[in-house]
Protein backbone atom coordinates (compact mmCIF):
# COMPACT_ATOMS: atom_id res chain seq x y z
CA UNK A 1 0.00 0.00 0.00
CA UNK A 2 2.99 2.40 0.29
CA UNK A 3 4.63 1.87 -3.15
CA UNK A 4 2.21 1.56 -6.65
CA UNK A 5 3.76 1.79 -10.11
CA UNK A 6 1.92 5.11 -10.82
CA UNK A 7 3.90 6.65 -8.56
CA UNK A 8 0.91 8.13 -6.21
CA UNK A 9 2.36 6.23 -3.17
CA UNK A 10 5.82 6.78 -2.82
CA UNK A 11 6.93 6.45 0.49
CA UNK A 12 8.88 9.85 2.16
CA UNK A 13 12.61 10.29 2.21
CA UNK A 14 13.84 13.01 4.26
CA UNK A 15 16.75 14.97 2.60
CA UNK A 16 17.94 16.76 6.17
CA UNK A 17 19.18 15.04 9.09
CA UNK A 18 17.56 16.24 12.58
CA UNK A 19 19.49 16.45 15.05
CA UNK A 20 18.49 13.49 18.24
CA UNK A 21 17.07 14.40 20.91
CA UNK A 22 19.57 14.82 23.96
CA UNK A 23 19.61 14.32 27.63
CA UNK A 24 18.51 18.09 28.37
CA UNK A 25 14.68 17.22 26.10
CA UNK A 26 12.45 16.29 29.16
CA UNK A 27 10.08 12.84 28.45
CA UNK A 28 6.43 13.22 28.79
CA UNK A 29 5.47 10.77 30.18
CA UNK A 30 6.00 10.24 34.19
CA UNK A 31 6.32 7.32 36.45
CA UNK A 32 2.76 4.92 36.54
CA UNK A 33 1.63 3.56 39.37
CA UNK A 34 2.31 0.42 39.79
CA UNK A 35 1.74 -2.97 41.58
CA UNK A 36 5.10 -4.59 40.60
CA UNK A 37 7.72 -5.26 42.75
CA UNK A 38 11.19 -3.15 43.13
CA UNK A 39 13.10 -6.28 43.93
CA UNK A 40 15.32 -8.42 41.59
CA UNK A 41 16.34 -5.49 39.22
CA UNK A 42 19.30 -7.16 36.92
CA UNK A 43 21.66 -5.70 35.09
CA UNK A 44 23.38 -7.23 32.05
CA UNK A 45 26.20 -5.94 30.05
CA UNK A 46 27.04 -6.64 26.60
CA UNK A 47 31.05 -6.67 26.06
CA UNK A 48 33.55 -6.84 23.22
CA UNK A 49 37.00 -8.38 25.02
CA UNK A 50 38.08 -9.98 28.07
CA UNK A 51 39.18 -6.25 29.31
CA UNK A 52 35.33 -5.31 29.35
CA UNK A 53 34.35 -8.59 30.99
CA UNK A 54 36.62 -8.15 33.71
CA UNK A 55 35.35 -4.64 34.74
CA UNK A 56 31.40 -6.13 34.09
CA UNK A 57 32.34 -8.71 36.55
CA UNK A 58 34.54 -6.81 39.29
CA UNK A 59 31.70 -4.28 39.69
CA UNK A 60 28.86 -7.48 40.07
CA UNK A 61 26.76 -6.92 36.77
CA UNK A 62 24.24 -9.74 36.94
CA UNK A 63 24.79 -11.01 33.39
CA UNK A 64 27.36 -10.45 31.05
CA UNK A 65 27.13 -10.74 27.08
CA UNK A 66 30.02 -12.10 25.16
CA UNK A 67 31.01 -13.14 21.77
CA UNK A 68 28.83 -12.09 18.30
CA UNK A 69 30.45 -9.35 16.53
CA UNK A 70 33.70 -8.59 17.21
CA UNK A 71 34.22 -4.79 16.29
CA UNK A 72 37.60 -3.77 15.06
CA UNK A 73 40.06 -3.79 16.11
CA UNK A 74 38.79 -6.39 18.65
CA UNK A 75 39.33 -9.97 17.39
CA UNK A 76 36.34 -12.59 17.18
CA UNK A 77 36.91 -14.53 20.96
CA UNK A 78 38.98 -17.31 21.00
CA UNK A 79 38.79 -20.41 22.89
CA UNK A 80 41.71 -19.30 25.29
CA UNK A 81 39.53 -16.39 25.96
CA UNK A 82 36.41 -18.11 26.42
CA UNK A 83 38.05 -20.37 28.81
CA UNK A 84 38.95 -17.01 30.97
CA UNK A 85 35.70 -15.77 30.53
CA UNK A 86 33.71 -19.06 31.90
CA UNK A 87 36.77 -19.14 35.11
CA UNK A 88 35.57 -15.07 35.45
CA UNK A 89 31.97 -16.02 35.62
CA UNK A 90 32.14 -18.60 37.81
CA UNK A 91 34.16 -16.54 40.29
CA UNK A 92 31.79 -13.69 40.46
CA UNK A 93 28.71 -15.64 40.06
CA UNK A 94 28.01 -13.57 37.06
CA UNK A 95 25.66 -15.31 34.42
CA UNK A 96 27.63 -15.55 31.23
CA UNK A 97 25.39 -15.73 27.88
CA UNK A 98 26.90 -16.00 24.59
CA UNK A 99 25.56 -13.79 21.64
CA UNK A 100 25.25 -14.45 17.96
CA UNK A 101 25.90 -12.22 14.76
CA UNK A 102 22.99 -10.51 13.56
CA UNK A 103 23.21 -11.72 10.26
CA UNK A 104 23.52 -15.05 9.54
CA UNK A 105 24.63 -16.94 6.08
CA UNK A 106 26.20 -19.95 5.02
CA UNK A 107 29.65 -19.16 6.27
CA UNK A 108 28.16 -18.06 9.65
CA UNK A 109 26.15 -21.37 10.55
CA UNK A 110 29.12 -23.36 10.19
CA UNK A 111 30.92 -21.18 12.64
CA UNK A 112 27.91 -21.30 14.88
CA UNK A 113 28.06 -25.20 14.19
CA UNK A 114 31.56 -25.61 15.98
CA UNK A 115 31.00 -23.27 18.75
CA UNK A 116 27.93 -24.39 19.86
CA UNK A 117 29.48 -27.87 19.47
CA UNK A 118 32.19 -26.29 21.70
CA UNK A 119 29.75 -24.72 24.24
CA UNK A 120 28.17 -27.85 24.84
CA UNK A 121 29.81 -28.95 27.85
CA UNK A 122 30.75 -25.04 28.95
CA UNK A 123 29.35 -23.58 32.22
CA UNK A 124 27.19 -21.22 30.32
CA UNK A 125 23.87 -19.40 31.52
CA UNK A 126 22.51 -18.90 28.09
CA UNK A 127 23.01 -18.02 24.19
CA UNK A 128 21.80 -14.64 23.04
CA UNK A 129 19.95 -15.42 19.63
CA UNK A 130 19.80 -12.89 16.59
CA UNK A 131 17.65 -14.67 14.53
CA UNK A 132 15.65 -17.62 13.29
CA UNK A 133 18.71 -19.07 12.02
CA UNK A 134 20.61 -19.14 14.99
CA UNK A 135 17.44 -20.16 16.77
CA UNK A 136 16.16 -22.96 14.96
CA UNK A 137 20.70 -24.00 15.66
CA UNK A 138 20.56 -23.19 18.80
CA UNK A 139 17.84 -25.85 19.57
CA UNK A 140 19.25 -28.66 17.36
CA UNK A 141 22.50 -29.02 19.28
CA UNK A 142 22.09 -27.27 22.69
CA UNK A 143 18.51 -28.31 23.09
CA UNK A 144 18.64 -27.59 26.92
CA UNK A 145 20.26 -24.11 27.20
CA UNK A 146 18.43 -20.99 27.78
CA UNK A 147 17.99 -18.90 24.98
CA UNK A 148 16.84 -15.59 24.83
CA UNK A 149 16.01 -13.67 21.64
CA UNK A 150 17.63 -10.41 21.21
CA UNK A 151 16.53 -7.26 19.81
CA UNK A 152 17.33 -7.73 15.96
CA UNK A 153 14.07 -9.88 15.95
CA UNK A 154 12.51 -6.49 16.27
CA UNK A 155 10.01 -7.65 19.07
CA UNK A 156 7.27 -4.62 19.20
CA UNK A 157 4.14 -6.59 20.54
CA UNK A 158 3.04 -9.84 22.44
CA UNK A 159 1.96 -12.07 19.64
CA UNK A 160 5.83 -12.42 18.67
CA UNK A 161 6.97 -13.49 22.01
CA UNK A 162 4.15 -15.72 22.25
CA UNK A 163 5.41 -17.47 18.87
CA UNK A 164 9.28 -17.45 20.29
CA UNK A 165 8.45 -18.90 23.21
CA UNK A 166 7.11 -21.84 21.43
CA UNK A 167 10.04 -22.03 19.69
CA UNK A 168 11.87 -22.43 23.06
CA UNK A 169 12.73 -18.68 24.28
CA UNK A 170 13.02 -18.20 27.63
CA UNK A 171 13.72 -14.52 27.46
CA UNK A 172 13.29 -11.69 25.02
CA UNK A 173 14.81 -8.40 24.43
CA UNK A 174 12.44 -5.45 22.70
CA UNK A 175 13.01 -3.81 19.60
CA UNK A 176 15.16 -0.87 19.95
CA UNK A 177 12.41 1.12 18.39
CA UNK A 178 10.22 0.22 20.71
CA UNK A 179 9.14 3.59 22.77
CA UNK A 180 7.90 3.67 26.32
CA UNK A 181 4.23 3.62 25.54
CA UNK A 182 4.60 0.33 23.21
CA UNK A 183 7.04 -1.14 26.25
CA UNK A 184 4.41 -0.93 28.54
CA UNK A 185 2.27 -2.74 26.21
CA UNK A 186 4.63 -5.75 25.69
CA UNK A 187 5.15 -6.02 29.35
CA UNK A 188 1.67 -6.22 30.65
CA UNK A 189 1.03 -8.98 27.84
CA UNK A 190 4.42 -11.01 27.53
CA UNK A 191 4.31 -14.32 29.00
CA UNK A 192 8.23 -14.33 29.08
CA UNK A 193 10.63 -11.96 30.96
CA UNK A 194 11.64 -8.90 29.24
CA UNK A 195 14.97 -6.67 28.59
CA UNK A 196 15.49 -3.22 27.52
CA UNK A 197 18.45 -1.90 26.50
CA UNK A 198 18.98 1.18 28.58
CA UNK A 199 22.25 2.72 27.94
CA UNK A 200 25.01 2.63 24.79
CA UNK A 201 25.78 3.71 20.99
CA UNK A 202 22.78 2.29 19.39
CA UNK A 203 23.18 0.75 15.56
CA UNK A 204 21.26 3.23 13.01
CA UNK A 205 21.75 1.02 10.06
CA UNK A 206 24.12 -2.02 9.07
CA UNK A 207 25.32 -2.25 5.47
CA UNK A 208 27.12 -5.77 4.01
CA UNK A 209 29.36 -3.69 2.31
CA UNK A 210 32.81 -1.86 4.24
CA UNK A 211 32.71 1.72 3.64
CA UNK A 212 36.28 2.20 4.29
CA UNK A 213 36.79 0.14 1.65
CA UNK A 214 35.07 1.78 -0.54
CA UNK A 215 36.52 5.34 0.37
CA UNK A 216 39.95 3.16 -0.89
CA UNK A 217 38.24 2.63 -4.42
CA UNK A 218 38.27 -1.27 -3.80
CA UNK A 219 36.13 -3.70 -2.34
CA UNK A 220 38.91 -6.37 -2.61
CA UNK A 221 39.26 -7.48 1.27
CA UNK A 222 42.09 -9.06 0.21
CA UNK A 223 44.06 -5.81 -0.51
CA UNK A 224 42.63 -3.45 1.66
CA UNK A 225 44.78 -1.91 4.14
CA UNK A 226 42.67 -2.23 6.90
CA UNK A 227 42.47 1.16 8.77
CA UNK A 228 40.00 0.27 10.78
CA UNK A 229 42.22 -1.60 12.45
CA UNK A 230 44.61 1.32 13.72
CA UNK A 231 41.68 4.27 13.29
CA UNK A 232 38.52 5.29 13.62
CA UNK A 233 36.23 6.75 11.60
CA UNK A 234 32.45 8.58 11.51
CA UNK A 235 30.09 9.88 8.59
CA UNK A 236 28.72 13.29 9.51
CA UNK A 237 25.28 14.40 8.70
CA UNK A 238 23.65 17.74 7.26
CA UNK A 239 23.08 18.50 10.43
CA UNK A 240 26.63 18.42 11.48
CA UNK A 241 26.12 15.12 13.62
CA UNK A 242 28.59 12.11 13.60
CA UNK A 243 27.96 8.81 13.09
CA UNK A 244 30.52 6.21 14.36
CA UNK A 245 31.29 3.55 11.90
CA UNK A 246 31.67 0.25 13.50
CA UNK A 247 33.50 -2.59 11.16
CA UNK A 248 32.86 -5.94 12.89
CA UNK A 249 34.98 -9.86 12.08
CA UNK A 250 33.08 -10.01 8.37
CA UNK A 251 33.54 -6.24 7.09
CA UNK A 252 30.56 -5.35 7.84
CA UNK A 253 29.74 -1.23 8.37
CA UNK A 254 27.90 -0.58 11.70
CA UNK A 255 26.58 2.90 11.23
CA UNK A 256 25.65 3.80 15.05
CA UNK A 257 23.47 6.52 16.09
CA UNK A 258 25.17 10.17 16.85
CA UNK A 259 24.13 9.97 20.76
CA UNK A 260 24.53 7.63 22.90
CA UNK A 261 20.66 6.51 24.27
CA UNK A 262 20.64 6.99 28.24
CA UNK A 263 17.97 6.26 30.24
CA UNK A 264 19.57 6.29 33.81
CA UNK A 265 16.71 9.30 34.85
CA UNK A 266 14.17 7.18 34.30
CA UNK A 267 14.68 3.66 35.38
CA UNK A 268 12.01 3.46 37.54
CA UNK A 269 9.52 4.71 35.09
CA UNK A 270 10.56 1.34 33.54
CA UNK A 271 10.19 -0.79 36.83
CA UNK A 272 7.05 0.52 36.94
CA UNK A 273 5.91 -1.46 33.83
CA UNK A 274 7.45 -4.56 35.47
CA UNK A 275 10.09 -4.61 33.71
CA UNK A 276 13.13 -5.59 35.58
CA UNK A 277 16.03 -6.83 33.49
CA UNK A 278 18.21 -3.59 31.89
CA UNK A 279 21.34 -3.91 29.17
CA UNK A 280 23.88 -1.49 28.88
CA UNK A 281 25.62 -2.16 25.24
CA UNK A 282 29.26 -1.57 26.53
CA UNK A 283 31.19 -3.63 23.52
CA UNK A 284 32.18 0.05 21.76
CA UNK A 285 33.16 1.24 25.62
CA UNK A 286 36.67 1.25 26.97
CA UNK A 287 37.02 -0.60 30.50
CA UNK A 288 37.40 2.71 32.17
CA UNK A 289 33.84 4.07 30.37
CA UNK A 290 32.51 0.86 31.49
CA UNK A 291 33.18 0.91 35.09
CA UNK A 292 31.60 4.31 35.58
CA UNK A 293 28.40 3.86 33.90
CA UNK A 294 28.51 0.22 35.92
CA UNK A 295 28.49 1.82 38.46
CA UNK A 296 25.85 4.28 37.85
CA UNK A 297 23.06 1.89 36.96
CA UNK A 298 23.87 -0.57 39.85
CA UNK A 299 23.90 2.73 42.15
CA UNK A 300 20.60 3.99 40.99
CA UNK A 301 18.81 0.67 40.62
CA UNK A 302 19.84 -0.43 43.89
CA UNK A 303 18.21 3.11 45.39
CA UNK A 304 15.03 1.82 43.76
CA UNK A 305 15.03 -1.55 45.34
CA UNK A 306 15.84 -0.01 48.45
CA UNK A 307 13.48 3.02 48.24
CA UNK A 308 10.60 1.67 45.74
CA UNK A 309 7.89 4.58 45.26
CA UNK A 310 9.57 6.92 47.31
CA UNK A 311 12.77 6.83 45.03
CA UNK A 312 13.85 10.15 42.81
CA UNK A 313 16.39 10.27 40.86
CA UNK A 314 19.69 12.25 41.80
CA UNK A 315 20.72 14.35 38.59
CA UNK A 316 24.47 14.24 39.92
CA UNK A 317 24.71 11.18 37.98
CA UNK A 318 24.11 12.51 34.24
CA UNK A 319 26.44 15.22 35.21
CA UNK A 320 29.15 12.68 35.93
CA UNK A 321 28.63 11.08 32.65
CA UNK A 322 28.74 14.74 30.75
CA UNK A 323 31.74 15.16 32.56
CA UNK A 324 33.16 12.22 31.39
CA UNK A 325 31.86 11.95 27.92
CA UNK A 326 32.57 15.73 27.09
CA UNK A 327 32.73 13.98 23.48
CA UNK A 328 29.78 12.00 22.94
CA UNK A 329 26.00 13.24 23.24
CA UNK A 330 23.32 11.39 25.41
CA UNK A 331 20.10 11.17 23.92
CA UNK A 332 16.63 9.96 25.33
CA UNK A 333 14.91 9.35 22.33
CA UNK A 334 13.69 6.45 23.18
CA UNK A 335 11.05 7.28 25.97
CA UNK A 336 9.62 9.13 23.95
CA UNK A 337 9.85 8.76 20.21
CA UNK A 338 11.31 6.17 17.80
CA UNK A 339 12.13 8.78 15.18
Amino acid sequence: KAIANYGQKEPRFFSQAVKEASIELKPTVSSPKTSHSFTNLQLAVKVGNLAGLKTACKLGANIAYIGGEAFKPDNPWNTIEYEEAFRLAVASNTKLIVNTPRITDAATIAELRQLFSYLADKPIYGLLVSNLGALNLARELLPNTFLQADYSFNIFNHLTIELLAEQGVKKVTASLEAVYSQLAEIARLSCLPVETVVHGPLPGMLTDHCLLAASQASENHGTCSRPCKTQKYALKNSANELHNLAVDQYCRTHILLAKDLCMLPYLKAFVALGISNFRLEGQHYTPTQLQLIIQLYLQELAKIENSGDKYDFDPSGISSLQDNFPQLGIGVFRYETSR
